[in-house]
């Protein structure tokens, strides 16, 4: 198996992203298996899927280690090489250490929070997740969101998510949603099939259903032509959404014929 701290170095070499906002400084009862898989006795434990601080292991009375959370100042970020607090840097990609932690088989019943909604979390132990969702991606039910502290889903009003994405819109809950089609679409963006002139699209890569995205801009809906959002849109009754026929033959029209 794994050791953590090599585990941490390997996942550096993984891709990266912005550093974003994490827990507060405490107790996180969601990590201790961390502490209990090798690497319990070091401090400064670097939590590869958040740069944002990090945790040390505190021996138990009856055993084992908690799991106490520091955050660094905002302005910094916290090295897993150099395990100290740095000027603001570059963080690991979340997802991609997300599974490689999961598949690593250091905890397979660990929890933790996901980046994309904070109704999602990674479940190491579910292997056969719902139709919507990924390999180790699970979901909250509708009106819970995931708590990372203790790594459940609680009601909506008792859970701080942050900087995650609070679920709402078409498709907020994944496991609730029918997710638009993007087998045989290109990369892109497209219309919703049943609400093409709002401010909700959805986006396909590599023939697979990405995201439901929306418009940000004041008054802005999304052009199904131009494929951006926009103002003054003039809805057609000629227009149909996403259809692989209809990309093929490129019948889709505004306006009268």
């Amino acid at each position: 198996m794994i050791k953590l701290q090599h585990y941490v170095y390997l996942v550096l070499s993984l891709g990266f992203i912005n550093y974003t906002a994490g827990l507060e400084k405490g107790y996180v009862p969601a990590y201790d298996p961390l502490c209990n898989i090798g690497y319990a006795q070091e401090r400064y434990m670097a939590v590869t899927w958040d740069c944002t601080g990090w945790i040390d292991c505190i021996p138990k009375v009856d055993g084992g280690f908690a799991a106490v959370w520091t955050r660094c100042p905002p302005t910094l970020s916290f090295s897993a090489l150099s395990r100290n607090c740095v000027a603001k840097t570059l963080c690991p990609d979340q997802k991609t250490t997300s599974v490689a932690f999961c598949q690593s088989g250091m905890s397979s019943n660990m929890a933790f929070k996901h980046p994309d909604s904070c109704a999602m979390f990674y479940q190491c132990n579910n292997t056969k997740p719902h139709t919507n969702l990924r390999v180790y991606e699970n979901e909250c039910g509708a009106g819970f969101l995931f708590d990372e502290r203790d790594a459940i889903c609680k009601p909506a009003d008792q859970v701080r998510c942050g900087d995650r994405v609070i679920p709402s819109g078409t498709c907020g809950y994944r496991k609730l949603c029918k997710l638009p089609e993007c087998k045989g679409a290109p990369n892109g963006y497209y219309a919703l099939k049943n609400a093409p002139f709002t401010s909700e699209y959805y986006e396909c890569i590599t023939g697979q259903f990405v995201a439901i995205r929306k418009c940000t801009g004041a008054g802005e809906i999304f052009d199904p032509i131009n494929k951006n959002c926009s103002i003054g849109i003039v809805p057609s009754k000629y227009f149909s959404a996403y259809d692989p026929v209809f990309i093929a033959h490129k019948c889709v029209s505004y306006g009268n014929p």
